[in-house]
């Protein structure tokens, strides 16, 4: 991750600022394997040469609360890339191209079927979960 790495097996991201990292993939945070959590954070303005301009996740879960996913870029998953594993989102905010903080090109690019979801705005809650369903 260009911003954050998750490597410890259990970490809390609260209050934080994660704003104007590059990296290949998961420009903002970049977690494999771990069970972790973002609280009243903002994860913005991130760009990936690749995948998870925001947000690269591969196995384990991350649950997201009251913060902002906005304005990231990447190739697939301006958001998020979730490779595997399960994302719980609640009263989180994703950008809308009115306000002209989008994710570019999709919010999510998710799981096994590579699916890619688009459209979540203001005050969001959903999961998605490794089958590549967000609902």
């Amino acid at each position: 991750g260009g911003g954050v790495n998750v490597s410890a097996s259990s970490v809390s991201v609260t209050s934080c600022t994660i704003d104007n990292n590059k990296a290949p993939d998961g420009a903002g945070i970049a977690s494999e394997g771990r069970t972790w959590t973002l609280d009243s954070s903002d994860v913005t303005n991130n760009d990936a040469s690749a995948t998870g301009g925001g947000l690269y996740i591969d196995e384990g879960s991350l649950t997201i609360t009251s913060s902002a996913i906005e304005g990231n870029t990447a190739t697939a998953g301006g958001g998020m890339h979730l490779v595997s594993g399960e994302v719980t989102v609640t009263s989180s905010d994703w950008g809308t191209a009115a306000d002209s903080n989008d994710n570019d090109p999709d919010d999510i690019f998710a799981g096994e079927s590579s699916t890619a979801y688009s459209g979540f705005g203001t005050g969001e809650s959903f999961t998605c979960a490794f089958s590549g369903d967000c609902s």
